[in-house]
């Protein structure tokens, strides 16, 4: 699951591996909507720094993020979501509902889709246009399940899911590319010890400047709940509770002090 913070400009997002809702801390969001309802039709959101226009509607908003598939008609489709209010809000399909407020329909529905797409890498490569707007159509479908039970969108899409409704994916579920990096030294030196079979342990010096990582397959993203397959070779599965993170924005060379600005996020990696 991922964890969105917006504060001022900073948009940072926490990805968890929980199903709880933690529902979103959106109550002051959703009074700032409340407060701009005689102003919709004038508000234009600020796609640059992820905030109300107005400075005084503007609040620290939370929120997780998820990646699921629903089942249609037509079959199955991939989407985004925010753990929000105690259900599971659609990105787009909410982008779509907030932007129909204050425009044609079909234009919602095509301005939505390009900001929000039910893609989660598309999504981050959307930057703080994507999550500003991602940010004010959760507060808005909040606002609305205060007096609706099920809201719906301006072509009668569903707003939100029960998690009885979806089936989990991972959070991103087709990275480009995964690394498994080493940041504990002391771990890195014992290891290679045992590998070498050298008491003292092992550690290069070049470690100590260069980043060590492997490349796990891509392939092998499991999704939130989905079982784990057990190689039918392995009498015993090991495992390791680590931290990833999800990298948003491409760079070359960067300054330490500027690190930051390219995680997209965290997960729980295993």
């Amino acid at each position: 699951m991922i964890r969105a913070v917006t504060a001022k400009r900073a948009f940072v997002i926490f990805l968890r591996c929980s199903p709880k809702t933690n529902s979103f801390a959106a109550n002051d969001a959703e009074a700032a909507w409340q407060q701009s309802k005689g102003k919709r039709k004038k508000l234009v959101y600020s796609v640059a720094t992820a905030r109300w226009p107005d400075a005084n509607l503007w609040q620290v908003v939370r929120m997780k993020l998820v990646s699921y598939e629903v089942q249609t008609r037509l079959g199955r489709f991939e989407r985004i979501g925010a753990l929000a209010h105690g259900t599971i809000v659609d990105l787009t399909s909410a982008a779509c509902a907030f932007l129909a407020e204050s425009q044609d329909a079909n234009g919602a529905r095509k301005h939505a889709e390009a900001l929000v797409p039910p893609d989660m890498i598309g999504f981050l490569e959307g930057g703080s246009s994507a999550r500003g707007l991602a940010d004010q159509a959760v507060a808005y479908v909040g606002a609305r399940l205060g007096s609706e039970r099920r809201p719906l969108g301006p072509h009668g899409e569903q707003l939100t899911f029960a998690e009885s409704e979806i089936r989990w994916l991972a959070p991103v579920p087709r990275p480009p590319m995964v690394r498994d990096g080493i940041l504990i030294l002391e771990h890195y030196r014992l290891g290679m010890g045992q590998l070498l079979k050298s008491e003292g342990g092992y550690l290069p010096e070049a470690a100590k400047t260069t980043p060590i990582y492997w490349k796990p397959s891509r392939a092998a993203v499991g999704g939130h709940k989905a079982p784990i397959q057990w190689p039918k070779y392995s009498k015993q599965l090991d495992y390791e509770f680590e931290i990833g993170m999800y990298i948003g924005k491409r760079g070359k060379n960067i300054p330490v002090e500027r690190a930051w600005d390219h995680v997209a996020g965290y997960t729980i990696f295993q």
